[in-house]
């Protein structure tokens, strides 16, 4: 199957459309607010430790791993299990 016209499908476009076709059945389910709840709990938590006077190229680093790790993390969460 391939992607529609002018649809890139790199790691990060593949996570977008994950993520539509997981926003797609809206309301979400119970389990589902739930799990989205979490991440975006997570990236709050992390973005409320960012001091822009102390950050150093590496400490935005792994601010950036841990919210993608959160990202992935959902994707995984809500990807059907089968």
């Amino acid at each position: 199957m391939s992607a529609p016209p002018g649809e890139r499908r790199s790691g990060l476009d593949r996570r977008r459309s994950n993520w539509r076709d997981a926003t797609e059945t809206l309301p979400p389910t119970a389990r589902d607010a739930l799990v989205l709840r979490r991440c975006v709990e997570t990236i709050r938590a992390l973005l409320a430790q960012v001091d822009d006077l102390t950050s150093s190229p590496v400490w935005n680093r792994s601010i950036l791993d841990s919210i993608d790790l959160a990202i992935v993390t959902l994707d995984e969460a809500l990807r059907p299990s089968g």
